[in-house]
């Protein structure tokens, strides 16, 4: 009984929900091989600490749906999920097929 009371708390943990504000991302993350710092304000997104900002575009009609670029030259669109106490995203890449979950650093 008690290994089914674990296996279920840690998958309501681990579901994510499509983010509904940008702001709800505002801030640091950090995976198992990186750290980004998004901006809402500035709608900014760095990848690595010295990295540049690069341009964040999210959609009127779909607010989880991300575009990063550097305004001409389109890196990636990805949709981003956020868990239900706001510690984890995840961020799936649309066009390369790729998947990643960053914790939110304090």
């Amino acid at each position: 009984m008690s290994l089914f009371v674990l296996a279920f708390l840690i998958s309501c943990n681990n579901s994510f929900d499509k983010i509904k504000s940008i702001d709800e991302i505002n801030g640091k993350w950090q995976s198992s091989n990186q750290i980004i710092e998004i901006s809402a304000e500035s709608m900014t997104i760095k990848f690595g600490l010295d990295s540049i900002p690069l341009i964040l575009t999210s959609r009127t009609y779909d607010r989880s749906k991300i575009t990063v670029s550097t305004g001409p030259i389109m890196f990636f669109d990805a949709h981003v999920y956020i868990n239900s106490d706001a510690s984890k995203i995840r961020i799936d890449k649309i066009s390369v097929n790729e998947s990643a979950v960053y914790e939110k650093i304090k």
